[in-house]
């Protein structure tokens, strides 16, 4: 029996000698779906372009044939980000993104999933400024992880002024008393773009730009945050933190 798919490829694992097992994001549902590539380590193969990294594509899928797996028959690329291959940026953010999805699972709902990577996936096309995008990325795992920091107010006591600094341990904001008059630990430009990441939707990502001294700073600490608050362990982080 045979059915047409269309999604995105976002992981590919290899299998057996010139196999691939491909993961697909269903365009349509959010859903994930695999399927067996064979022959497309080939240089002669025909669907290896279809079953590259990150591409959409459709896919004409035969499962009668091997115990009920889906075989691909053929694939064709439906689209596919011009820049990709020439900028490790975009690789990078894709690849936060799906291993993101694929980790947190049932945290997210299928339109979630689709929402984020189809999301990301068209801003990539207009949007050049990575490390915001990542900030943005990382605050959706927090929030489908169950741990989104505060920007509203101070945590502990719900102030909404004299906000002067940002506890991980306490989950966001913290004003000048909770802080036991310290001596602030973030500059004002740290704490308004910590606000403008948490606050950020999908929507209006390009309205703003995290300054590149702060997003190295902000990525750092909101890889830590979700490993330790969540236990989101994401091998992405070792990569983006030699370019961010």
């Amino acid at each position: 029996m045979e059915k047409l798919v269309q999604g995105y490829v976002i992981r590919v694992s290899p299998y057996q000698e010139n196999d691939c097992i491909i993961t697909l994001l269903l365009k349509d549902s959010g859903d994930f779906l695999s399927f067996k590539a064979r022959g497309i380590l080939k240089s002669t193969s025909k669907n290896a372009p279809s079953c590259q990294l990150y591409t959409l594509g459709e896919y004409l899928l035969d499962y009668k044939n091997d115990n009920g797996n889906n075989v691909l028959k053929t694939g064709v690329i439906l689209d596919r980000i011009t820049d990709i291959y020439e900028k490790m940026e975009i690789n990078l953010v894709l690849g936060l993104v799906c291993e993101g999805i694929l980790k947190i699972d049932d945290g997210m709902d299928s339109q979630e999933r689709l929402d984020l990577y189809g999301g990301i996936y068209d801003l990539l096309k207009i949007k050049t400024n990575y490390g915001t995008m990542i900030l943005v990325i990382l605050k959706y795992f927090m929030l489908y992880c169950g741990v989104l920091l505060e920007a509203d107010g101070c945590v502990e006591c719900g102030r909404k002024n004299h906000l002067v600094d940002v506890s991980y341990q306490a989950g966001g904001y913290l004003c000048y008393d909770c802080n036991h008059h310290l001596d602030p630990k973030r500059n004002e430009l740290y704490l308004k773009n910590y606000r403008y990441v948490i606050k950020a939707e999908l929507n209006n990502i390009n309205d703003f730009e995290v300054p590149a001294t702060v997003a190295t700073t902000l990525i750092n600490e909101f890889f830590e945050y979700l490993e330790n608050s969540a236990g989101l362990r994401l091998k992405s982080r070792a990569v983006i933190g030699k370019i961010f």
